[in-house]
């Protein structure tokens, strides 16, 4: 991949009080940035961008240069978040990541953006949902018995529950030290963190990356006016691996669900518990298995689509005290889609590789998505690659939520995983919902907004 210069040295010089325009990339994500002039004068930038022409079963590549006009990222960030411009251009997950404690009652900035009832997509299996008239405000014995709660500064006197949700993932950069990181009593402050949540939420989500990316302005590059992206464009970001994928799509549909102009799951289709997988053996998932696309918005809203297994009544999977949502039996996510703002899809597939060619093809190109092209492909499980379509830019989450869970276990003592009822024995493999997957999610957002790497 292609390293990105880093966006504190982008257009950060002011010559008679002009700003350097900046050039943001357009089309592929995958970005270089490079200085069209060594004079400081110079007000003009440019995006060298690798665009790669390789399939699945070629690593060829060329090269082709665009220049598209957004002058407003790098200012943005530098206003609002300076804390967050990484002169590496390198996230290091577990070196320079910290899980901070929130009290939800007076960090109003860190109200979870749902829970597990106004998600109308999520599986019963990852609520961690708790009934507010509990006496017992840590829920379960594993949160009480491993809980830092002096490390981290709680009240350990306060009623509300502690939650996943009042943990949230921030970075401190490691290769600079700025006089604003203070640490009191062993407890780490904010200040001097970049805090991926709240970028994420001033961004506006998805739909306000899409804006940046989509931004362009070829006819006047003197014009600082964001253009409105064209109609006929829209950007593609394919999601596929295992479960821990499948929770961060399903963040992006919990979190942003207000500019959701689009969504696909499945009715029926192939089952992957063990006793199924084991019955299958090794044959592929063929066409007539795929089940059917149900995308009808308001329908989904209304019925909810939690996924559950139909041996198991749904109200076993909550807490006592706890509303239990509607769902439609037989909707899940394991082929599925959503569009924000007309401008960027998310789609995710349940381990591909497990499906043949024919069926795939129909997924990904002929009945179901009819995807033309992929800008981001966000993976795990060691499936890198599409089977019809190369991608701009790939991003590898393999590492992160395992990185991130040890980080959490570091800082609060323990791992925030699914505690509901139908777990035996609580945590579960998966984090709770809310929790890390929207870390993960607003992680990815600022990958993608900034072209940064992520290593663990």
């Amino acid at each position: 991949m292609v390293s990105v210069v880093p966006l504190s040295r982008m257009g950060m010089v002011l010559s008679g009080g002009i700003l350097l325009t900046v050039i943001l990339w357009y089309l592929n994500l995958d970005a270089k940035i490079v200085y069209t002039s060594s004079d400081p004068s110079s007000t003009q930038t440019a995006i060298s961008t690798r665009v790669s022409s390789s399939s699945s079963s070629s690593s060829s590549s060329s090269s082709k240069h665009y220049q598209y006009h957004h002058p407003t990222l790098e200012m943005w960030l530098k206003q609002e978040f300076p804390e967050c411009i990484i002169p590496s251009s390198t996230i290091r997950l577990k070196q320079g990541g910290r899980y901070i404690y929130y009290d939800a009652n007076s960090e109003t900035s860190n109200v979870p953006l749902y829970d597990h009832e106004t998600c109308f997509v999520m599986k019963a299996r990852y609520n961690c949902a708790k009934n507010i008239n509990d006496n017992d405000r840590l829920a379960s014995s594993y949160i009480t018995t491993n809980l830092k709660t002096n490390k981290l500064g709680i009240n350990s006197t306060t009623k509300t529950p502690i939650e996943a949700s009042n943990f949230k993932f921030a970075y401190q950069q490691t290769d600079i030290e700025t006089s604003e990181n203070k640490k009191d009593n062993n407890v780490v402050t904010t200040t001097g963190f970049c805090d991926f949540a709240k970028v994420g939420r001033s961004l506006k989500g998805p739909v306000g990356l899409s804006n940046f990316l989509l931004a362009q302005d070829t006819n006047n590059t003197n014009n600082d006016t964001v253009q409105s992206p064209p109609k006929h464009r829209t950007i593609n970001v394919l999601m596929q691996g295992n479960s821990y994928v499948r929770q961060m799509w399903e963040s992006l549909v919990c979190s942003f669900r207000s500019d959701i102009t689009a969504i696909q799951v499945l009715i029926g289709g192939p089952k992957f518990s063990k006793d199924a997988l084991k019955a299958r053996k090794k044959s592929k998932i063929a066409v007539e298995e795929l089940g059917t696309i149900w995308s009808n918005l308001t329908q989904i809203q209304n019925g909810g689509c939690h996924d559950h297994d139909p041996s198991v009544n749904m109200s076993d999977m909550y807490r006592q005290g706890v509303t239990v949502p509607s769902n439609t039996q037989g909707c899940n996510d394991n082929i599925a889609m959503v569009e924000f703002g007309h401008q960027i899809r998310f789609y995710y597939i349940f381990h591909p590789r497990m499906y043949n060619t024919t069926a795939l093809q129909s997924i990904y190109d002929e009945s179901w998505w009819n995807l033309t092209h992929i800008d981001v492909l966000v993976f795990n499980s060691n499936q890198p690659t599409s089977p019809f379509h190369s991608a701009n830019r790939v991003v590898s989450v393999e590492d992160w939520k395992h990185t991130l869970k040890n980080v959490q276990v570091r800082d609060t003592g323990l791992f925030w995983g699914a505690d509901n009822p139908w777990i035996d024995n609580p945590p579960d493999g998966h984090p709770c919902m809310p929790g890390m997957p929207d870390d993960e999610v607003h992680l990815l957002l600022f990958v993608l907004l900034t072209g940064y790497d992520v290593v663990k």
